[in-house]
């Protein structure tokens, strides 16, 4: 479960600011914690938890879920973690997606890229294109 609740974390800090449904406006923060709004006070781990409680206080706040605010986090696990699934030791080569036509997962998507790359995720953190947003 661990795990999972990284993975959940790593989107929330790394794609939360970011575009989900252009059509209605939803960031992928929010349309991730709709999915988990039932379950965000059960995380195990307790830096992951704090990440989703703090994703969905900074949305009822109305304010954006941005990797600077993990960045900058008072926590310094929270912190940490945030550096951590930033920033990677490795350097694509340009040539890469030119000659292979695949977008690694860990490069940066926007929009539909994004969605599709949620598509491949565990179930509890798959997004549904009907799914409400409340």
């Amino acid at each position: 479960m661990e795990i999972r609740e990284r993975e959940i974390a790593r989107l929330l800090i790394t794609f939360g600011d970011k575009i989900f449904d252009e059509d209605h406006n939803i960031s992928v923060a929010e349309q991730v914690l709709a999915a988990l709004h039932e379950v965000i006070e059960e995380f195990d781990h307790q830096v992951y938890g704090q990440v989703v409680r703090d994703s969905f206080n900074l949305l009822q706040e109305g304010k954006t879920v941005t990797p600077a605010y993990f960045i900058g986090h008072a926590n310094d696990h929270v912190r940490q973690l945030a550096l951590d699934v930033i920033h990677s030791p490795y350097e694509y080569s340009e040539n890469w997606e030119k000659k292979w036509d695949i977008l690694l997962q860990s490069q940066k998507k926007t929009g539909g890229e994004f969605r599709e790359g949620l598509r491949g995720c565990p179930p509890e953190i798959q997004i549904s294109e009907n799914q409400p947003n409340d």
